[in-house]
């Protein structure tokens, strides 16, 4: 059996490798592929780990600087304004 097949990957981890990809396209200047992980990367964190963990909260911010960055500023907003609630 693979390592990947009997590895467990937390969930914590799911949600740091997306970013951590979305992260990594943004500084790249690839904000279509940015958004797409940042995306992943929020739905993988309130599925698996809740709206009030910390990793969401990271996530949230996250996309909203993929947003500030590409110009769209009212996600950006919407974003900004979620992550303080």
């Amino acid at each position: 059996e693979s390592i990947t097949r009997s590895a467990r990957v937390l969930p914590r981890d799911q949600v740091t490798f997306r970013r951590q990809t979305a992260h990594w396209y943004r500084e790249q200047g690839r904000f279509a592929d940015a958004e797409r992980y940042g995306l992943e990367a929020l739905a993988t964190a309130e599925r698996l780990l809740g709206p009030l963990h910390p990793q969401t909260s990271a996530a949230v911010a996250d996309l909203g600087l993929t947003y500030q960055e590409t110009g769209d500023l009212a996600k950006a907003q919407e974003l900004a304004e979620r992550s303080l609630q």
